[in-house]
């Protein structure tokens, strides 16, 4: 059921609507939606409200095939027969993991779409470390020369025993991007979706203003920020430290693993946000870089055409040239620096 209110606070992972930094103005907006492991919201500020009522099926179906938690989704029979036999998977599947094999090319493996012998070993709700043998051990199965494609004959092939497919780590900045295209294929001018840690924007507000979205504080709460953008007509995916993570011993441990190492990835860095026209580059591209670190993720980034917020340890607000002008740091703890070309 679709109901009118005055746009809120959206809380998410890494990034909200800063509702308290702006005019308000009316949305009408939907029930959340639960699908691929998190909450999708919605508001549409201009157009034609019904197309709300899509998203649900979209959604849906988006989960039946890259859920790798369900035992019949397209994902889970790849994974299945890994170092079997090819998969027969649809047109969808076999683009977006081109599109993975492309992100991880790019960016040297910081990204990977072949983690789930690693992901698997790690488990946050209940504060498990694997054993530093088991990770070793699952290494050679996360390479991503175990994944092949075959546009022609239409499969997907894990080539090794043992390997599997998780694309947590794009599928949510997909799922936006494909939500925005419903909008715009309904006439919608002005909306705002969001499932936490990705953001899809379209247009302006109505008023032909930006809209403002918070930069979660990595030690506050996820109503906390430190810092807002302006933005509009884009989509933004953020992934931070502070989203799953637990302390064992003494030692910190968060979800944003490194495919080399197989832990946690101990860059420098917070968090990073990327903003750019791609839902599912921008959620890749944000796990790569803070993999990668401030120098090297903000030249994947910016060599993706994209740009980038990085939220470092030492307390610095770190922005590609892109967005100069478009962010404003709101917590006097961090400093703001716009990185060279």
């Amino acid at each position: 059921m679709r109901r009118k209110r005055a746009a809120a606070a959206l809380l998410a992972a890494g990034l909200l609507l800063c509702a308290s930094c702006q005019a308000r103005e009316e949305a009408v907006s939907a029930a959340p939606v639960y699908s691929l492991a998190t909450v999708f919201t919605q508001e549409i500020y201009a157009g034609d409200a019904a197309v709300l009522e899509q998203t649900p099926a979209l959604l849906a179906a988006l989960d039946a095939k890259y859920n790798r938690f369900s035992q019949t989704s397209e994902l889970s029979a790849v994974n299945a027969a890994a170092g079997g036999a090819p998969v027969t998977v649809s047109e969808e599947m076999l683009g977006l993991l081109a599109r993975a094999q492309e992100y991880a090319e790019s960016t040297g493996g910081a990204f990977s779409p072949t983690l789930a012998p690693l992901t698997s070993l790690w488990d946050f709700e209940e504060k498990i470390c694997p054993a530093p043998a088991a990770v070793e051990a699952a290494l050679p199965q996360c390479d991503g020369s175990v994944l092949a494609l075959d546009a022609a004959a239409g499969t997907a092939f894990l080539s090794q025993a043992g390997a599997g497919l998780d694309l947590g780590a794009l599928v949510k900045g997909y799922a936006v991007e494909r939500i925005l295209e419903q909008y715009r294929v309904a006439g919608v001018t002005s909306a705002l979706v969001s499932c936490g840690s990705s953001i899809g924007l379209v247009g302006t507000k109505p008023s032909g203003a930006d809209f403002l979205i918070g930069v979660r504080d990595p030690d506050g709460g996820a109503g906390d920020f430190i810092a807002t953008l302006a933005l509009s007509d884009c989509l933004l995916s953020t992934s931070g430290d502070y989203e799953r993570q637990f302390e064992a011993d003494g030692v910190r441990y968060h979800h944003i693993l490194d495919p080399a190492t197989g832990w946690p990835a101990r860059s420098g860095l917070r968090a990073v946000t990327v903003v750019g026209q791609d839902g599912a580059a921008t959620d890749a591209f944000s796990t790569a870089a803070y993999v990668l670190g401030l120098t090297d993720g903000a030249a994947a980034v910016r060599a993706a055409g994209m740009e980038a917020v990085f939220v470092t340890e030492d307390g610095s607000i770190c922005v590609t040239p892109g967005l100069e002008g478009k962010i404003t740091v709101t917590d006097a703890r961090y400093t703001l620096r716009v990185l060279s070309e």
